[in-house]
């Protein structure tokens, strides 16, 4: 999900600039405008880093316990999963 995320940067940057334009195009008012809290989330910098730091922790957990849930789960290989080997 997280490197989903940083994937759509761009894009989710892209579509505020574009609903800020047709808003003021088409005098659509502000109240169905993008959140300020979202706004200010998708520009600010330390959001992004965030993810990327959440990513790098999550990740590992993320795949042993996908290797958990197999019929028959490898230790070996869960803990090079965990290690990033």
């Amino acid at each position: 999900m997280f490197i989903r995320l940083k994937k759509v940067k761009s894009v989710l940057k892209r579509m505020l600039y574009i609903f800020d334009q047709e808003r003021v195009e088409f005098e659509i008012d502000e109240l169905f405008g993008v959140p300020e809290d979202l706004e200010s989330a998708i520009h600010r910098p330390s959001f992004w880093s965030g993810v990327h730091s959440v990513h790098s922790i999550l990740d590992p957990i993320c795949k042993c316990i996908g290797m958990m849930e197999t019929a028959s789960p490898d230790f070996e290989k869960m803990a090079e999963k965990w290690n990033g080997s």
